[in-house]
């Protein structure tokens, strides 16, 4: 999703992992952000973010047309560990590196442990994906997304009786998960959505 400014001299530029990220943090972003000029990236890759990050804005920001804009930075990231876990992500990092007084600020919108983990937010859509039941003892086994990973959704799949494989990126799994679901359970998206409208003003 990439929003035109209008008259708006400031701009949300999002940054994202992967695939995945990008079929779900679009429909995110079309729903709960639709009043925001933005501009996404697919980075592709968690790894050597930060370099990537003041790399692709270096870039971005050089070009005369956006000298006059105010940037304002929000990546969406995975942990890949726990709470406890330091984060690769380093927003300090960029802005030096950058050296630009258009980035007016630089957040990061951070899945623990990774984005599989926010899926079991919506537990019930994934067991009727997946054709398994949803039942008192699967709710209790799944009931802390913040330590479940792609490995026990892979295993989830492999309970369902339609014998599917999880694949990442896959569009049909991602578009029928309950985004209204998930971002409501999950406080570090709802958070982060809050965030990014209060910036521009809409929340």
């Amino acid at each position: 999703m990439n929003k035109t400014l209008g008259k708006s001299k400031k701009l949300a530029y999002i940054f994202y992992e992967g695939d995945t990220e990008e079929l779900f943090y679009k429909r995110i972003f079309f729903k709960y952000l639709r009043g925001v000029p933005n501009k996404t990236k697919n980075l592709e890759t968690g790894t050597n973010i930060n370099k990537r990050i003041a790399s692709e804005l270096g870039y971005f920001l050089n070009k005369k047309e956006n000298k006059g804009l105010d940037i304002y930075v929000y990546a969406f990231t995975d942990r890949e560990g726990m709470k406890s876990d330091i984060s690769e992500f380093d927003g300090e990092a960029i802005k030096k590196a950058l050296n630009k007084k258009q980035v007016k600020k630089i957040e990061n919108i951070e899945a623990i442990i990774m984005i599989e983990s926010w899926f079991f937010y919506d537990l019930e859509g994934i067991c009727d994906y997946i054709g398994l039941s949803y039942t008192d003892s699967l709710q209790r086994t799944y009931s802390n997304p913040e330590r479940l990973t792609h490995k026990e959704l892979q295993g989830l799949f492999r309970k369902g009786t339609r014998r599917q494989h999880y694949i990442k990126g896959e569009k049909g799994f991602l578009e029928k998960l309950d985004i209204d679901k998930i971002q409501r359970k999950c406080t570090a998206l709802k958070e982060g959505i809050h965030m990014i409208n209060e910036d521009f003003g809409l929340d």
